[in-house]
């Protein structure tokens, strides 16, 4: 028979014998190959969405970046917007004014009545009703001086010095906006002067006459170049050394050389 302290003893091994046989359990356990499972497990869900929100903002912004790229090489650069709060600038203030509404009517009226008594007189020889400003070559050619091409370019002058008047000196509009808006409104004016249509433009319907229409083949030409340049996002020309400027004006000089 055992006594009491080989009874103790035998219930301590007792005990400690599946203690230590799960301990040896564990340790062979956490041996194994878990084949990317602890990996995963390490890996926070708040780190996984974090690069998910990320990867999407790169691909919106990535969006917003070519959006924007076509719309400033159709605008030629300007800011739609921007353009937007000068003419609403303006013409808030504008409105506010009737006494230069009226203003402007009266010039406009006057300005009308003048091209109607020369139309109708015939007195235009050596008497424009408005000459071009300094600098302006479009209408320098003596063909500009025959009816009615007289007419239609003294109109166009008329126009061009009305809104002159009309987008510069309100009182409240930004330095900065009178600007910008005196600006947009010459180059709108300019896509209708005209020079740029051949029913209007003495000097080339003179040149279409006489080189039988070989003008504007060549300038079909120019217009598909300038349509490939456009959808390719080519450089518009190509800078000399000896005849700088800007790419507007080269387009202008070259057509002009063309036509003519």
């Amino acid at each position: 028979m055992l006594g009491r302290d080989g009874r103790d003893r035998l219930a301590s091994m007792a005990v400690d014998h599946p203690t230590k046989q799960r301990a040896a359990a564990s340790k062979v356990s956490t041996a194994r190959p878990d084949h990317g499972r602890s990996a995963r497990a390490r890996t926070p869900a708040g780190s996984t969405r974090r690069v998910a929100d990320q990867t999407g903002e790169e691909s919106f912004a990535s969006l917003d970046r070519t959006l924007q790229a076509w719309r400033a090489r159709l605008a030629g650069g300007l800011s739609p917007i921007a353009l937007s709060v000068a003419f609403f600038d303006w013409a808030a203030h504008l409105a506010e004014l009737p006494g230069r509404q009226a203003d402007l009517a009266a010039d406009a009226w006057s300005d009308t009545l003048r091209l109607a008594e020369t139309a109708l007189t015939g007195e235009s020889d050596g008497s424009a009703v408005c000459e071009p400003t300094p600098g302006d070559p479009r209408f320098a050619a003596p063909d500009w001086r025959t009816p009615p091409f007289d007419l239609i370019s003294q109109a166009f002058l008329l126009c061009e010095r009305w809104w002159e008047r009309a987008t510069t000196g309100v009182p409240g509009v930004s330095p900065h906006h009178e600007r910008i808006v005196s600006f947009g409104a010459r180059q709108l004016l300019d896509t209708v002067a005209p020079t740029n249509f051949p029913w209007t433009n003495p000097e080339v319907m003179k040149a279409t006459a006489e080189q039988r229409g070989a003008n504007f083949a060549r300038g079909a030409r120019l217009l598909a170049e300038d349509c490939e340049r456009l959808l390719t996002g080519l450089h518009w020309w190509e800078p000399s050394h000896s005849f700088p400027a800007s790419p507007s004006r080269s387009r202008r000089a070259r057509w002009s050389s063309e036509t003519a």
